[in-house]
């Protein structure tokens, strides 16, 4: 509805005194659109909930807000639960934190389940990071257990345990799993095991992330969730990539895509980059035109984003440096129009640019960048490929030795009995 018919439609509705009950009989129905499909949403039924909530979101959210506005903490529990899962599953909003920490200013008035969680994703799953010290999340851990709130929400144990295990907390994170896994809810215990994946990956240990996976797989394919089941082959993608399996991480991606058609612009990213480092840079450029038309049509800067730094690293490797770089220059200037922290995205920035440097010899350059390069490795727990920038730089100086003890050590692994290979 175009804004100027809106606000007339609306000054109606006022001079009728109706607004009131008119509004309270919308918030009421799309809160129980909601919740009468936010189990559907995590069932084989999920396409048809999924076109329900991607036609009806801004009634939804406008239904949020209401009830917010209100002072109605149940119906915006009620209409929060199963859009928090839309978010974390498949749409980017950023004003998703907003919402969270207006409906846990209700406090106590919320049940205390949905206190519990939305507590906890406020504290431990924004964009910016933890909130938290190693004291407060166990408590946050401990009471979504004790209220029930992982049960209801099950998508919160993957906003919660991965930030558990980072603050060194494995031994409450590995009961948790386990009292999950004792109940019935399969799509809960899917999830226990993409954690357990997670935790594998941090550690440097594929071939426990690839086993957690491949449990994971067997159980949202029991569900007959479809877009989780792309994800967890996304996941298994990588691992086939990090082996030098490229032809099975290609075919992986490939599935992801025939499955969750609401979300193919990340698995075609994926894939695209997964060709490149197979080496077929035709296919992976139809990949990135493709995603690059969908980023259009959304019109979500983020999704622009991300076709630009495909698109570098293509430059990259067809041998143009300095296409890449300007691709880059464009995703700089994007920076502040973008709903994620200007620095997070500014590390991606550098880390790429310093990979531009080395590609072309330019040691010097690639040296100006290495403080920003590795401080945004550590920051976003991905050390690898600022250790096999490293590498090439000590290399490219004249330090092979050098170069060689700064590889990565989670770039050796051993995969599926082959030996040792390097990525």
């Amino acid at each position: 509805m175009l804004e100027s018919i809106r606000a007339h439609a609306a000054h109606k509705l006022r001079q009728a005194g109706e607004e009131e009950s008119v509004r309270g009989r919308f918030t009421r129905y799309f809160a129980g659109l909601a919740e009468e499909h936010e189990p559907l949403l995590r069932s084989a039924r999920q396409p048809e909930s999924l076109l329900i909530f991607d036609a009806e979101y801004d009634n939804l959210m406008f239904a949020l807000r209401s009830a917010i506005d209100d002072g109605d903490p149940g119906t915006a529990a009620q209409i929060l639960g199963p859009l928090y899962w839309y978010w974390n599953s498949l749409r980017y909003d950023a004003r998703s934190e907003n919402y969270v920490a207006r409906v846990v200013e209700f406090g106590d008035a919320l049940p205390e389940d949905a206190r519990a969680a939305f507590t906890a994703i406020h504290l431990m799953a924004g964009d910016s990071g933890p909130k938290v010290d190693a004291e407060r999340a166990h408590a946050l851990i401990e009471d979504c257990a004790r209220t029930g709130a992982f049960q209801r929400y099950p998508v919160l144990l993957l906003a919660a345990l991965p930030v558990g295990h980072f603050l060194g907390l494995d031994e409450l994170v590995a009961r948790q799993m386990r009292e999950v896994r004792a109940r019935s809810d399969r799509w809960a215990t899917a999830c226990t095991f993409m954690v357990e994946a997670f935790i594998h990956r941090d550690r440097g240990d594929w071939d426990g992330s690839s086993t957690a996976l491949a449990h994971a797989l067997h159980g949202f394919e029991e569900t007959g969730d479809r877009l989780w089941t792309a994800m967890v082959l996304a996941g298994q993608a990588q691992v086939h990539s990090v082996c030098g399996d490229h032809a099975k991480a290609i075919a992986a991606f490939e599935r992801s895509l025939a499955l969750a058609s609401q979300d193919a612009f990340s698995f075609r990213i994926g894939l695209a980059a997964e060709r490149m480092r197979s080496g077929d840079l035709d296919g992976a450029r139809h990949d990135i035109d493709a995603a690059e038309q969908e980023a259009r049509d959304s019109g979500q800067r983020l999704l622009e984003a991300e076709t630009l730094v495909a698109m570098a690293e293509f430059h990259r490797r067809s041998g143009h440096p300095e296409r890449s770089d300007r691709k880059l220059d464009r995703m700089s200037l994007l920076a502040g129009e973008m709903p994620l922290p200007v620095e997070a995205i500014e590390a991606r920035i550098a880390s790429a640019r310093m990979a531009n440097r080395l590609a072309s010899g330019d040691t010097a350059g690639a040296r100006g960048l290495l403080a920003s390069t590795v401080a945004a490795a550590f920051a976003h727990r991905d050390i690898a490929p600022a250790a096999q920038h490293l590498a090439k730089l000590l290399h490219l100086e004249g330090d092979p030795v050098g170069g060689w003890w700064s590889s990565p050590r989670r770039a050796w692994t051993r995969c599926s009995g082959r030996g040792l290979r390097r990525t």
